[in-house]
């Protein structure tokens, strides 16, 4: 049987969340998070400009930007973590130091070390969905959720060059390689 994972809406506002990697999984969910009022903070070596684009946006109290790779004792002091890494070991790193510490966890590379998942959201004024698929088939949620996106006329903020295009001064791939914690 399939591991499957119920539905849960829950508010978000003002719950500290951490984001490990910043990349455009990270990008995505990041600005998700932003949205639904959650305060987040972004850890990684190099951090892209489209996360400097999205701090000018909220504010820096709303989204905290970090020029470091993940480190021991970061997830003290958040209730939720997110990593996307693209590097096994650094994001198990993060699953330990989580499970430690009793934080839900989402590995983004590896359904088994997930406490929640991510979904992928349809939001059209007050409606929002979010779907997920319990055998990991994304190309199903991509088609479903393409279909909900059609019947409501709303932005996929999953599809990156869509998600660009909705939100103006966002360009791809850019980084930001200076110090400025």
């Amino acid at each position: 049987m399939d591991h499957r994972y119920f539905p849960f809406f829950v508010d978000i506002t003002g719950k500290k969340v951490l984001q490990v990697g910043a990349g455009n999984i990270a990008l995505r969910r990041t600005e998700s998070l932003l949205r639904f009022g959650a305060d987040v903070t972004v850890t990684a070596s190099e951090i892209r400009m489209e996360f400097l684009q999205l701090q000018q946006k909220y504010g820096r109290k709303r989204l905290e930007l970090i020029r470091s790779p993940f480190m021991h004792g970061m997830t003290r002091g958040y209730e939720l973590v997110l990593t996307a890494t693209g590097d096994e070991k650094a994001d198990l790193e993060v699953w330990e130091e989580c499970k430690k510490h009793h934080i839900w966890v989402n590995v983004a590379s590896d359904e088994a070390l997930c406490d929640f998942r991510f979904p992928a959201l349809v939001e059209e004024d007050d409606i929002v969905a979010g779907i997920n698929s319990c055998n990991n088939d994304h190309g199903k949620v991509r088609e479903v959720s393409a279909k909900i996106r059609e019947i409501l006329g709303t932005v996929d903020y999953n599809n990156v060059e869509e998600y660009q295009k909705s939100v103006p001064g966002i360009r791809a791939g850019a980084c930001y390689h200076e110090n400025y914690r």
